[in-house]
């Protein structure tokens, strides 16, 4: 027995550039006028700056910035990501990747605290983006999208070439793509396995379950 778990998700993709130069040249200039004039207000009004987890600060203590920030961003809302076993399992998975190159956690500071963070993985020469949180407090100043801006260089400087913002609709990720690929979610069991049969029972409830749960749609940033 087998088949699809979910119907097919586009995920939107940007290719990058070699320099972060060629990335701004390519955007409309109202585009580059408007991410410049932010990032300057940021940056002289509210003595901001750029951080790399595991560089200019412990990559444990980035990622307890990002699961801060994006529970923000869910406030008495649904986040499949803040729960007991993502934090175990993503804090295992930064403890021991990101001394291999394989996690990036780009952060922005601002005014003294960190208000803007993004969490993904580089592989493959892409940089996978994952996660990402902001205060809601800078909203007006788009941190969210700076934070994209920010990991982007970071990707750029790691000689990545492609940015996957994976499944998931939200207006930034088409504002920042050049093309989408479709993803498919398979599953297969052993039609002539027990244990097969029972684990496909278990999991067919699972989702009855979750379907019936509240869905929070992705917040543009």
């Amino acid at each position: 027995r087998s088949g699809e778990r979910l119907a097919p998700q586009r995920s939107f993709l940007m290719t990058l550039p070699a320099t972060w130069d060629e990335q701004m040249n390519l955007w409309k200039s109202k585009e580059r006028v408007i991410f410049r004039s932010k990032w300057r207000k940021v940056m002289d009004e509210h003595q901001g700056r750029t951080l790399m987890g595991g560089v200019d600060l412990p990559a444990e203590q980035a990622f307890n910035e990002l699961w801060r920030l994006h529970g923000s961003r869910f406030e008495g809302e649904h986040s499949k990501f803040l729960n007991d076993r993502m934090s175990r399992l993503h804090r295992a998975i930064v403890q021991r990747w990101t001394p291999r190159g394989r996690v990036l956690l780009p952060l922005i500071e601002a005014d003294g605290r960190v208000v803007a963070a993004r969490y993904g993985f580089a592989f493959a020469d892409k940089f996978w983006s994952y996660q990402t949180g902001y205060d809601p407090a800078y909203a007006k100043l788009s941190v969210g999208k700076l934070s994209l801006g920010w990991a982007a260089q970071c990707a750029i400087e790691r000689g990545l070439k492609e940015i996957d913002h994976m499944p998931g609709d939200a207006r930034y990720k088409e504002e920042w793509s050049t093309h989408t690929r479709t993803v498919r979610h398979l599953e297969a069991f052993n039609r002539l396995s027990l244990t097969a049969a029972v684990f496909g029972l278990v999991r067919g409830l699972r989702r009855q379950h979750a379907e019936s749960q509240p869905k929070t749609e992705e917040v543009a940033e």
